[in-house]
């Protein structure tokens, strides 16, 4: 009987002592599952998250040329623009120039006119004055002759 106990004792111990070590088995490997998992997990993440932020990237990178090509166009427009208006200035200062010239030429050219219809008048009168003048100064000296 007391040999039957031992056994029995010797094989509930080693039963035990494979159900502990079955355990810490069993435990061991769902904590190394679990690490893995884990791990996967934390870099599966940090894949998503790099992805994340390259995709980010690349969307600034993209609205930044956009917006430096819409700014470009928009400085090419205005450059274009300010070329046409100073353009269309200078021509209508051309026009002007041309206008008053001509305008002051034919201003002087009447003038000119005015001037010499004037002289050739004065011209005239001082002729007739002249001419008066001298018939009278004969006519006295006529008078004068006879009345001597």
């Amino acid at each position: 009987e007391k040999e039957a106990t031992e056994k029995t004792m010797e094989s509930e111990k080693e039963a035990t002592e494979k159900t502990v070590e079955s355990e810490k088995d069993a435990t061991e490997k769902t904590m190394e599952n679990e690490k893995e998992a884990t791990e996967k997990t934390m870099e599966n993440e940090k894949e998503a998250t790099e992805k994340t932020v390259e995709s980010e990237k690349e969307a600034t990178e993209k609205t930044m040329e956009n917006e430096k090509e819409a700014t470009e166009k928009t400085m090419e427009s205005e450059k274009v623009a300010t070329e046409k208006t100073i353009e269309s200035e200078k021509e209508a200062t051309e026009k002007t120039m041309e206008s008053d010239k001509e305008a002051t030429e034919k201003t002087m050219e009447s003038e000119k006119e005015a001037t010499e219809k004037t002289m050739e008048s004065d011209k005239e009168a001082t002729e007739k004055t002249m001419e008066s003048e001298k018939v009278a100064t004969e006519k006295t000296i006529e008078s004068e002759k006879e009345a001597t």
